[in-house]
């Protein structure tokens, strides 16, 4: 593509050449994308602050908390080749010790990321995020009370390019 080209019509009118340099040299994985979407969208801020982690935290962590996975990311192909694209699936766990808590914080997960893009968070380009499923999975605390841990979980698609 030509430097400066922009499209005219289409849902990405008006969005500049996707393989150019971008003006944010923020995060370069989808990890890091992931976990700077999540950070910035106001909603989820309010509710979590900066307690957001890739693949876990401990459970002496203060509620509510985020940790997320990215499970899979699968390259776009067509007959000539890798076309530039990719799917990722993500996922992310909203903790709580609080049933009504833990699903504020996954309405608002889901509210902030679920038809966004096209955007680029950093290098990463994200063309679209939508919403996939849900699962609510409570567990007691593992010390004989009836403490329990309520942990709802968000899944998305990703679809990327570049």
């Amino acid at each position: 593509m030509f430097a400066g080209f922009a499209f005219a019509t289409g849902p990405f009118a008006g969005l500049a050449d996707w393989s150019g340099p971008t003006p944010d040299p923020g995060p370069t994985t989808l990890r890091q994308a992931v976990r700077r979407l999540l950070l910035d969208a106001p909603a989820v801020a309010a509710l979590v602050g900066s307690r957001v982690a890739f693949a876990g935290s401990g459970r002496s962590d203060a509620y509510p908390r985020i940790t997320y996975l990215c499970p899979a990311l699968t390259a776009g192909r067509d007959l000539d080749g890798p076309d530039g694209t990719a799917e990722a699936r993500v996922r992310v766990s909203c903790w709580s010790d609080d049933p009504i808590e833990a699903e504020a914080v996954g309405l608002a997960v889901t509210e902030s990321l679920d038809g966004l893009g096209p955007v680029w968070v950093g290098s990463i380009f994200v063309a679209d995020v939508a919403y996939l499923r849900e699962y609510d999975l409570p567990e007691y605390e593992g010390d004989g009370g009836d403490a329990q841990t309520y942990q709802l979980i968000v899944d998305f698609e990703f679809d990327l390019r570049g």
